[in-house]
């Protein structure tokens, strides 16, 4: 099963990091989220490349 991940960084500072990239898999993963020393990051997936270009533009007009 082919899917999209989409890698969300907010940083302390203001900046939004976001990265969309294809990926491969048995199952599409649950999306997670964690909280770091300078930034939180987010995880997401997705089943079309639409889907995820729109929440990756969503972010970074954040």
């Amino acid at each position: 099963m082919k899917f999209w991940k989409v890698t969300t960084r907010f940083f302390d500072n203001g900046k939004v990091d976001v990265t969309v990239e294809q990926q491969e898999g048995a199952s599409m993963p649950d999306s997670t989220s964690a909280e770091k020393e300078k930034f939180d990051e987010y995880i997401d997936y997705f089943k079309t490349k639409r889907e995820a270009d729109a929440w990756a533009e969503d972010a970074r007009n954040a």
